[in-house]
C-alpha cells in the first residue's frame, strides 16, 4: 500500500499578518518540520503553495489559493494520484508528532476515510483512500472538504491519539507566542 503525504500551506495566512510557513520552532520552520514529520510515514509528500512560492521538490503551486481549501487539496491530489491513501494536513500543526502520522498511516487500509481525534476534537492529518481522493477531485467548487468527506459517516475511522498536536493549530500571533513560550 502507497502512502501519500500532502502539506496545505498555500493559505495567505490573514489572521496572523505574516506567513505561517516561515514562523520557526525549535530551528525549523514550520514548513520544514511538517514536511519532515510527514516523511515519516508517507511514500511521498507533496507541498501545495502560493503562486510566485519558491519551488522545491514535491511543492505544488495552487494557482488560485483564494478559491479555498478544496482548491489546494486538488492541487496536490493530482500530484499523488497514484497513491492508494493520502494523509493531508494543513501546515500550521507544528507540534504534530511523526508516531501519530504513523498509526494513521498504519490503520488508513481500514476505512475510506481516517480521522485522529484528540480528546473530542478532530484533527489532522485526515487519511482518505482513492475512491475519496477522487469524490474530492470531482467536488464542484463552493464545497467544504469536509462535507464530501464526511458525506456517509459509517465509512469514517476515528482514531484517538495521545498527542494534541493534531488539533493545536497556530492561526494568531497569540498562538505562536503562547507555542514560544511552552518550547
Amino acid at each position: 500500500m502507497r502512502i501519500g503525504g500532502l502539506v496545505l500551506a498555500a493559505g495567505a495566512s490573514r489572521r496572523m499578518g505574516s506567513p505561517k510557513a516561515l514562523l520557526t520552532i525549535e530551528g525549523e520552520t514550520f514548513l520544514d518540520r511538517m514536511v519532515r514529520v510527514m516523511r515519516s510515514a508517507c511514500d511521498e509528500v507533496a507541498v501545495v503553495v502560493p503562486p510566485l512560492w519558491p519551488l522545491a521538490e514535491g511543492y505544488v503551486p495552487n494557482p488560485d489559493p483564494e478559491r479555498g481549501m478544496l482548491s489546494s487539496l486538488r492541487c496536490g491530489l493530482e500530484r499523488l494520484t497514484g497513491m492508494d491513501h493520502v494523509l493531508f494536513t494543513p501546515m500550521d500543526l507544528p507540534l504534530l508528532e511523526p508516531r501519530t502520522v504513523s498509526a494513521i498511516a498504519g490503520v488508513a487500509g481500514r476505512a475510506a476515510v481516517v480521522i485522529p481525534r484528540y480528546g473530542e476534537d478532530r484533527g489532522h492529518p485526515v487519511a482518505v483512500d482513492r475512491v475519496v481522493m477522487g469524490e474530492l477531485l470531482a467536488a464542484p467548487d463552493g464545497v467544504q472538504p469536509r462535507d464530501v468527506i464526511r458525506r456517509d459517516d459509517s465509512r469514517v475511522l476515528f482514531l484517538d491519539v495521545d498527542d494534541p498536536g493534531v488539533v493545536r493549530d497556530v492561526d494568531h500571533p497569540e498562538d505562536y507566542r503562547k507555542l514560544l513560550q511552552q518550547s
